[in-house]
């Protein structure tokens, strides 16, 4: 009986320890370790995005709010002044307008000139190089 339970302990159990624990231990160092650690990596990858997302998210309201105020400011202050005359204030915007119709169109005309000029000088400077093309193949005849 002494040597069978020895033979059972040392052996058998080896065995059965081996079968049945053994393979379980390598079944999640191979397959679940890694699959975990994936895992792992794409959950940082989805947190990331979501906090990046909110953070857009809050500073997009945090404009959205500042623009909101400073414009409630402005058209506070506007009603607060009576000062300021409204139809002055639609002259002067009228002739900003008209001052700046007035500097695009100097500047179009300008550039117009420029561009006039430059493509005379292409012109001179092709025609030359014709004309010399022409007198380099005449001299060679």
């Amino acid at each position: 009986v002494h040597n069978k339970f020895l033979h059972y302990k040392h052996h058998e159990l080896n065995e059965i320890q081996f079968d049945e624990y053994d393979s379980i231990q390598v079944d999640l160092m191979e397959n679940v370790e890694p699959t975990l650690k994936m895992q792992g990596y794409k959950t940082d990858k989805r947190e990331l995005t979501v906090y990046r997302k909110f953070e857009s998210l809050a500073g997009l309201c945090s404009r959205r709010y500042r623009e909101e105020c400073s414009t409630r400011v402005g058209c506070i202050q506007a009603l607060e002044n009576p000062d300021i005359d409204l139809e002055q204030r639609k002259t002067d915007y009228l002739l900003k307008i008209k001052e700046l119709r007035r500097l695009l169109n100097e500047e179009r005309a300008t550039r117009r000139k420029r561009d006039a000029q430059i493509l005379k000088d292409v012109h001179m400077k092709s025609s030359a190089l014709q004309r010399a093309l022409l007198e380099a193949v005449d001299d060679k005849s």
